[in-house]
């Protein structure tokens, strides 16, 4: 098969590397915006296809796919290092990037073998990836703060862990359809690397705008303010609910993190609109949020830091961000129609002393009360999507199971005798 990879690739390959964009990286004159927006682009496709590789039991896969070869991270590394200075978004390579990605989300459902193709097509990129350091340093003058870890993965080495990759992937039995399929799945990801980089130089005079995959590569193209100091309250005010809210990260670690991030700029933009607006959306979000795992109690917290933050970022606009608290308050008010704060505190401190100080999970009684309230208050699947996470004996004592179960029957319990 690795023979007909080649050979079936070898004209898109040629294609790619006479881009416009490559050409003006060579000769140090691409904007640093173009280069951002490669990092952002690739790492919306990295980020789809390692989850679908990571999640594969298909052993095709797993014996050529290993957590090792995962490259977001360095890219999110490398990422994180131009944060500060506000780069806008290049749309149509973000389009282009996240049309990649749900093709990748499909075929790990309907085709994972082809997922093999496209991870054919990003490893190979490796090979120049001594060239393309040399080139984006010298063009961009990077420091030791800004440099390229996403290129410099297997540094010294990459010709020798492409080799074995191949080695691996030549050795996997498949039938000759699938390998068909694998090729051509190679194709398909060269065409969407080929709309990335045309997407990314020349730059259209006045396409960049801000995207919320500039903080998160699997949030989507949904807008986050054009304010970089909203984008960095934004930020905090995620990191202070993931600190106040530590069942956020033992349960949705890092990814979960990074939706933190993005959500928490989205929520920024809603202060641009009425309140009646505003509530609406909050409402939505907070009942999908719910349903997943997340009681509504953690969107009220977040939209409190948040506004908190704004406030202090930019004082002039306090006015508008109180669009937030109102929204944070519409939640808490339906809670109370359920639970009132008396209720609610007693039930939570009922949870935390029947646990004890020791107990991994601070807070999780009023997560727990919290989604008695959404679940009475109409929300599908409130307090099984967090009871079933609760309660996993391979992650908690019985003990604790015990008392998430008896907090959870006595909330409802108070619920029906209140109505």
């Amino acid at each position: 098969m690795l023979t007909e990879l080649r050979e079936q690739t070898a004209a898109y390959h040629v294609r790619l590397q006479t881009l416009p964009y490559f050409k003006a990286l060579a000769s140090a004159e691409l904007p640093l915006a173009s280069y951002v927006g490669q990092l952002r682009a690739l790492a919306i496709v990295h980020a789809a296809l390692e989850r679908a590789l990571n999640h594969s039991t298909l052993p095709a896969v797993t014996a050529v796919w290993c957590a090792e070869m995962q490259r977001l991270p360095l890219l999110e590394d490398d990422l994180v290092s131009f944060r500060a200075q506000g780069i806008l978004d290049v749309p149509e390579a973000t389009s282009a990037a996240l049309e990649c990605a749900q093709c990748l989300r499909a075929l790990s459902l309907e085709d994972p073998a082809c997922l093999l193709g496209h991870l054919y097509v990003l490893e190979g990129s490796t090979l120049g990836a001594v060239t393309l350091r040399q080139q984006v340093a010298r063009a961009f003058d990077l420091g030791d703060t800004h440099l390229p870890r996403y290129l410099s993965r297997n540094e010294g080495h990459e010709k020798c862990s492409f080799d074995e990759f191949c080695g691996r992937l030549e050795a996997v039995t498949i039938d000759e359809a699938t390998r068909a399929r694998v090729i051509a799945a190679a194709c398909d990801g060269y065409e969407y690397h080929l709309r990335i980089f045309a997407a990314l130089y020349p730059l259209g005079e006045g396409t960049l705008k801000p995207l919320a995959t500039s903080l998160n590569p699997e949030a989507g193209a949904h807008p986050i303010p054009t304010d970089q100091r909203e984008i960095e309250a934004a930020v905090r005010a995620g990191e202070k609910c993931l600190r106040q809210i530590p069942y956020f990260e033992a349960r949705y670690g890092e990814r979960g993190r990074r939706f933190t991030s993005s959500d928490s700029a989205w929520l920024v933009t809603l202060s641009d609109l009425d309140d009646e607006q505003a509530i609406e959306q909050v409402l939505w979000l907070g009942r999908v949020l719910a349903a997943r795992g997340m009681p509504r109690l953690t969107l009220q917290i977040h939209l409190e830091l948040l506004f908190e933050e704004l406030a202090n970022a930019v004082p002039a606009r306090r006015e508008r961000y109180e669009t937030l608290q109102r929204a944070a308050r519409a939640l808490h008010e339906a809670r109370c129609r359920q639970i009132d704060d008396a209720l609610f505190d007693s039930l939570s401190t009922e949870f935390e002393v029947r646990v004890g100080p020791g107990a991994p999970l601070r807070g999780a009684g009023a997560l727990l009360v919290a989604a008695v309230a959404d679940e009475a208050n109409g929300v599908p699947n409130a307090v099984a999507s967090l009871e079933d996470w609760m309660t996993d004996a391979a992650r908690f004592a019985h003990p604790w199971i015990e008392a998430v179960r008896a907090t959870l029957t006595k909330g409802r319990d108070e619920v029906h005798r209140g109505r």
